[in-house]
């Protein structure tokens, strides 16, 4: 016969006084007459897989303390512990970055083609890494994309100064890397730079130099070649020709570019400006200039004119040349009288000198002298006549004109004037209007600068 537990549901043996899967005890129809004839032990309930959650509970604990234990890993640790379970050799990619700068402070520049990797020098340290691998240096090079920074701002490498910090950024794909070299770990990242030019010495362009002038004033010209500047030393001007075609300098009077056929005058400022291909030309020479010294102005003298000047005002000819000419015409008016007939010797009245007007070409209608004399022909009754000996102009040079020493040490000023008869020629007028209506003519070529006699006589006025 059996029985169910009324706790558990259990069902045991009809005789049985504990139920043997939760305890519960069984109660007795009849008490024992005494409690020591019967005993009553409580037995503790017997649960199921009571060995297997111990061990569970074991299993776990063991693994919450591992994960409490193990500290959480840093950026860089998986990588080191790939590389502790493959042991695969490291290269740093930064160790090959090269790059090459060209310019100066302010203006310098990356090369062409850099920043690159030393494919060279990488593919030697592949081969001693692991001399069985597989891939190229060239390869790993290839998939590498490197820029340059500053600030953590990409820059195109251009306008940069001396000492200043940069960086080379790498950017690549490990797994890409891994697949053309799976022997070898490339890490790199970054490599900063600092910027190495070449230093310039700031000197002043034209201190060896001053315009040189053809010509005579007020018609001579700039050289507009290599030997267009005096100069102790040329070799400036030379390579800048050489190199790039063109002078240095450009000049400007009245702050208008001149060209060669320009006219300039003794007292002209002209002033020299350091253009683009001759900064470029010091460049070359490790040479530099501050902003004030990249123009120069230059008051032309005497000294600056080869040919020296025309003498534009009789007061301004030295009293022992201006009376020499005056004898030389002189001596040509009487002569000239006398191929004439003229019994009477002419009579000096005055000198006057025509220059060029400025927009007129001097190589076609050039500065003279009028020397103006009145005669009495050889009937008293008639009116007086005049003769006009046309002569050449007054120039005055430096003593030492056309040497190299003659801006520093010009010497005395000589005044001069060709004393050839060819030089000379001779007219006669009738009257003094008629004398006067000659010169007037001139006007629109020459402009005349007359002695007060000569002035006076002829009733001059210039308009």
């Amino acid at each position: 016969m059996m029985k169910t537990c009324p706790k558990c549901g259990n069902e045991v043996s009809d005789n049985a006084k504990f139920c043997p899967e939760c305890g519960y005890a069984f109660t007795q129809k009849e008490a024992p007459a005494s409690s020591d004839d019967y005993k009553v032990e409580k037995i503790k309930p017997r649960r199921k897989h009571s060995k297997v959650i111990p061990a569970v509970l074991l299993v776990f604990a063991a693994v919450l303390a591992a994960l409490i234990l193990i500290p959480k890993k840093l950026p860089g640790a998986k990588d080191a512990a790939d590389n502790l379970l493959s042991r695969k050799p490291v290269i740093n990619l930064e160790d090959f970055v090269v790059i090459k700068y060209d310019g100066y402070d302010g203006d310098g520049y990356v090369q062409d083609d850099y920043p690159c990797l030393d494919v060279d020098a990488l593919q030697r340290k592949m081969d001693a890494a692991a001399p069985e691998h597989a891939g190229s240096a060239s390869d790993i090079a290839a998939a590498v994309q490197l820029e340059l920074t500053k600030d953590g701002q990409l820059i195109d490498g251009k306008h940069l100064n001396n000492e200043e910090s940069v960086a080379v950024q790498m950017e690549y794909d490990s797994h890409n890397l891994d697949e053309i070299c799976p022997q070898i770990r490339f890490v790199g990242n970054s490599k900063d730079e600092i910027v190495k030019l070449k230093v310039l010495i700031s000197i002043d362009p034209f201190e060896n130099y001053t315009p040189k002038i053809e010509g005579i004033s007020p018609a001579g010209h700039v050289r507009m070649d290599t030997g267009l500047l005096n100069s102790t030393d040329a070799s400036f001007i030379s390579k800048c020709y050489q190199d790039y075609g063109t002078l240095p300098f450009t000049f400007y009077l009245n702050g208008k570019e001149i060209t060669d056929d320009v006219p300039v005058a003794v007292g002209d400022t002209i002033e020299m400006r350091l253009n683009e291909n001759g900064q470029s030309a010091l460049e070359d020479n490790g040479y530099t200039c501050s902003g004030e010294n990249k123009s120069k102005q230059y008051t032309l003298s005497l000294a600056d004119f080869d040919d020296g000047a025309y003498v534009s005002n009789p007061e301004k000819i030295d009293s022992t040349v201006l009376k020499d000419l005056q004898n030389t015409c002189t001596q040509n008016a009487k002569a000239y009288a006398a191929r004439g007939g003229y019994n009477n010797t002419p009579q000096f009245v005055g000198i006057a000198i025509a220059q060029v007007k400025s927009g007129i070409d001097i190589n076609e209608y050039s500065p003279f002298i009028a020397a103006v004399y009145e005669i009495q022909p050889n009937d008293e009754s008639e009116n007086k006549r005049y003769i006009i000996v046309f002569g050449p102009p007054v120039i005055e040079q430096v003593e030492n004109h056309g040497t190299a020493e003659a801006a520093e040490n010009p010497g005395k000023t000589i005044q001069t004037f060709d004393r050839d008869e060819d030089a000379f020629s001779e007219n006669t007028y009738w009257s003094v209007d008629e004398t006067r209506m000659k010169l007037m003519a001139l006007i629109d070529r020459y402009t005349f600068s007359m002695s007060d006699p000569l002035k006076e006589k002829l009733n001059w006025t210039e308009n």
